[in-house]
């Protein structure tokens, strides 16, 4: 993370740097913002959608350390995992057409998706029974109630 975070950070504070990017990878760097949890993934999942020329060519033009292939392999992990959360965060974050009676469908189906991710991975397991148990204790009240 601290890789991608260096990239980040080169290309938030110079329009250099940031037009390499472009002019490298043919689009435009996405920087995380603090507000926000799922502009990480998403600045992530751009990064790691490019060719590693295109990432390798980013990183000597700003300087920053390469992506080894195992951090790589970490990162598209780690964006296959969160898909999910990303998803769900998205569709009960909605201003329009999002009930109530979203939340446990969206709550459940994003568990059982994430609990068929478990035997799946290979770096993230932690990561993946955090979020498990998170939702567990976040939601415990409303899984109980039968007003839900």
């Amino acid at each position: 993370m601290s890789k991608c975070a260096a990239i980040w950070n080169k290309a938030h504070r110079s329009s250099g740097a940031a037009e390499a990017i472009e002019e490298i990878a043919q689009m435009r760097c996405v920087v995380p913002s603090v507000t926000r949890w799922s502009s990480e993934y998403r600045a992530i999942e751009k990064l790691i959608s490019l060719t590693e020329s295109q990432l390798n060519g980013i990183c000597d033009h700003l300087k920053v350390a390469k992506l080894h292939p195992q951090e790589t392999m970490f990162l598209k992990e780690y964006t296959a995992i969160l898909k999910p959360l990303a998803y769900s965060i998205n569709l009960l974050h909605g201003e329009k057409n999002c009930y109530f009676g979203y939340i446990v469908p969206t709550i459940l189906s994003l568990k059982a998706r994430l609990a068929e991710k478990l035997t799946q991975v290979q770096f993230s397991t932690h990561i993946l029974s955090a979020v498990i148990k998170a939702i567990d204790t976040r939601f415990g009240k409303v899984f109980a109630s039968h007003e839900a």
